[in-house]
């Protein structure tokens, strides 16, 4: 049941903000859609978002997990670095 899940931290689909909160804890932050709609977003400790969707009466739809913002100075194969490494370079170059 929904109890079992709160204590784990699982939000689950029909839960209400206070059964969320419950599990998971006041929201990080909190995205305001049309319709009444909103998410609350939660930071979770391996740098993944966790995106709960409310309906428009406070219940919650469904719920999903994104990559955080990557932590700056690490390098990665993503598109966004190579721009990065570019500009430190040419920064590099420059004389003072």
């Amino acid at each position: 049941g929904s109890r079992a899940m709160m204590r784990n931290g699982h939000v689950g689909i029909g839960f209400t903000e206070d059964e969320v909160m419950m599990a998971a804890g006041e929201p990080d932050d909190v995205e305001h859609l049309e319709n009444g709609l909103y998410n609350w977003i939660f930071k979770r400790s391996n740098n993944k978002l966790l995106y709960v969707h409310f309906d428009g009466s406070g219940v919650v739809t469904k719920t999903s997990t994104k990559d955080g913002p990557k932590p700056k100075g690490t390098s990665t194969t993503r598109k966004g670095a190579k721009a990065g490494s570019a500009t430190w370079k040419q920064r590099k170059a420059t004389p003072l």
